[in-house]
């Protein structure tokens, strides 16, 4: 790495970027979640006729969700560096 001079700017000082991490991973997946059910919306009311794909992609919105909260838990509370890859 070189030397800091005067002219050298830190694009981060962190060498951390947990909070980033957490905020892409639960805006994205919110935005999944919204999309999921919207779908079932159209699915069930309109259209009438949901079918397996459907009941897989709210399920596998169910578990996006727990592990962004599993994340979240580990990432805030967590006094274990290495809980989230921070080493």
């Amino acid at each position: 790495m070189p030397a800091n001079t005067d002219n050298t700017r830190h694009v981060v000082a962190d060498e951390s970027h947990r909070g980033i991490i957490i905020g892409v991973q639960t805006a994205l997946t919110v935005l999944a979640v919204v999309v999921v059910c919207l779908r079932l919306y159209v699915r069930m009311r309109i259209v009438r006729s949901p079918g397996c794909d459907d009941w897989t992609m709210a399920l596998a919105a169910v578990c996006a969700s727990l592990y962004d909260v599993q994340l979240f838990i580990t990432g805030s509370i967590s006094t274990n560096p290495y809980a989230t890859q921070d080493h």
